[in-house]
């Protein structure tokens, strides 16, 4: 079981921290959560729900395009910077080329002050560890399959949070997740599973009673 335990967590993006340099500017997600597993780093273990990864910084060139993402990741009270590799923002996947295998999937921000609504494409982030990045869930729900990797699953049923809905109806153009509240609101969806034929059936396997992973071997 704590091959597959782990969490999702946010961050929300932090104006006043954001710098420029001469060729690029690195903006500051501020959040907090324990890891889901260690990490090594430069010979040093950052154990699993001891360190905490508790801001992210995104680098993004003159010309627009991302340059980097790092974590900062905090064990004994000292910070260490480490790279992240894969970047997932409106609906395209990029490879940085260095670093850990986790996963940042940039969505909205969304405040609300009276009757007034501030939306910012780029106001949080969801982070996936390794352990998840590969995992059903972020490849369906979060990647909506991007990799073609799972052609057995068909969506048939998508049902979007009610304020992204409303959002999206009068034209923010938001997407399916956004960061509000302090939390994240995303869609119910459902999927229907084409078994090849031949599949073997295990009836234990549809029992709606027993202990969690108790068939895993």
């Amino acid at each position: 079981m704590e091959d597959r335990y782990s969490w999702v967590s946010s961050f929300a993006l932090n104006p006043t921290q954001t710098k420029e340099t001469a060729n690029s500017t690195i903006s500051f997600y501020q959040g907090g959560n324990y890891i889901d597993q260690d990490i090594i780093f430069e010979g040093q273990l950052l154990p699993e729900g001891k360190a905490v990864l508790g801001a992210i910084l995104f680098t993004i060139d003159n010309n627009g395009s991302a340059a980097a993402l790092t974590g900062i990741y905090i064990y004994n009270n000292k910070q260490y910077l480490i790279p992240i590799r894969f970047l997932f923002f409106e609906g395209r996947l990029f490879d940085l080329g260095a670093g850990q295998n986790a996963l940042i999937s940039i969505i909205p921000s969304v405040t609300q002050t009276g009757s007034s609504v501030d939306i910012n494409k780029v106001g949080a982030m969801m982070y996936f560890s390794e352990k998840t990045a590969n995992s059903l869930f972020v490849q369906k729900y979060i990647l909506n399959n991007i990799n073609a990797d799972y052609e057995k699953l068909r969506l048939i049923y998508s049902g979007q949070d009610s304020m992204v809905r409303s959002l999206n109806e009068q034209g923010a153009n938001v997407g399916d997740f956004v960061f509000a509240g302090g939390g994240i609101r995303g869609p119910i969806k459902i999927w229907e599973v084409s078994y090849p034929e031949g599949t073997e059936i295990r009836e234990e396997f549809l029992s709606v009673d027993g202990e969690f992973g108790e068939y895993d071997r």
